[in-house]
């Protein structure tokens, strides 16, 4: 069950089922920001409704067309114990002193130099530079997780992509493509469209490719 702040400061819950009917229509391949050349805009998604929407490259903030959600796009540099809950689609970055517990992070980019147990759901990619034990859910456009870096992850994890060039112990679901480097090491059950195994890379656990 993931859990939110609610705009009032409460608390509230969205079971599977709920987040699950949250995603439907959205377009979880087209989650990256469109900075192309010179472009005046960019793309960002709804943490509410997941549908995307372009606004001006330079805003600091905009309103949901869809679902009128205000998104935030700040960026926030973390190197203290942190327990509130993160709405913003901007780039998050847990320094190696940073501790994310018990909340939600939404974002774009998250990369992970301290400690992360937490949900994450990021529009972007999600980088891990050290090792540990996640407890919460994970979503992400991309997932990549450094060499020498060891995770587990409690809860399924669901990436369009994955790249892993360290040691993971995880279950993928509806994942479009995976790539296990060199040395690369993956235990648990694997559901993908496109799987690459580079010389050296293990997979151990079931595996249904295409």
């Amino acid at each position: 069950m993931l859990k939110e702040d609610d705009d009032d400061g409460r608390d509230k819950f969205f079971s599977d089922d709920e987040l699950a009917e949250r995603y439907i229509g959205s377009d979880r391949s087209n989650r990256y920001y469109s900075y192309e050349g010179d472009a005046r805009e960019k793309s960002i998604e709804c943490y509410e409704c997941f549908k995307t929407h372009s606004i001006i490259k330079d805003a600091t903030s905009s309103l949901c067309p869809n679902c009128g959600t205000y998104i935030a796009l700040k960026d926030y540099d973390i190197d203290t114990y942190w327990t509130s809950t993160i709405r913003t689609r901007g780039d998050v970055n847990i320094g190696k002193k940073g501790n994310v517990r018990n909340v939600t992070v939404f974002c774009h980019n998250l990369t992970v130099e301290g400690e992360l147990n937490a949900t994450a759901d990021c529009s972007g990619t999600l980088t891990f530079k050290r090792s540990g034990r996640i407890t919460g859910k994970v979503n992400c456009m991309k997932l990549v997780v450094n060499s020498s870096v060891s995770l587990v992850f409690e809860k399924t994890v669901r990436a369009v992509e994955a790249e892993i060039h360290g040691n993971v112990t995880a279950n993928f679901q509806n994942c479009e493509k995976m790539t296990l480097h060199k040395k690369a090491t993956l235990d648990g059950s694997l559901i993908t469209k496109e799987l690459e195994v580079h010389k050296g890379g293990t997979h151990t656990g079931q595996a249904k490719v295409g």
